[in-house]
């Protein structure tokens, strides 16, 4: 398990997440492109909220200031339970789409 200290969703051809991690990348160096990677989301500040899970196949890894810079290209994703669709997992990734979907969840 990786620590994150970074994250962001991009909606290009298809979602991308890049992945910031606390690790530099001589510790990360199992990982291969190509390789599934699981990035699961959960509350903060003591709010309550579903857990999501980002499923995708990691694109690129680098140096980030000593740290690793990772890009995944998103598969598909469970958002408390239920998996998204195309055009859901795209409205999750974009324009802060995320935050509507957990404020939805938990409300």
């Amino acid at each position: 398990m990786f620590r994150v200290i970074w994250y962001g969703l991009v909606c290009d051809d298809r979602p991308v997440m890049t992945l910031g991690l606390r690790e530099g990348p001589e510790t990360v160096r199992r990982l291969r492109p190509g390789e599934p990677l699981i990035f699961r989301l959960s509350g903060t500040g003591g709010e309550p909220c579903p857990v999501v899970e980002l499923v995708g196949e990691m694109s690129e890894m680098r140096d980030w200031f000593g740290r690793t810079l990772l890009r995944m290209r998103l598969m598909h994703a469970l958002v408390g339970g239920r998996r998204l669709n195309d055009g859901q997992l795209h409205e999750f990734c974009c324009l802060g789409g995320w935050r509507r979907w957990l404020e939805a969840g938990s409300g």
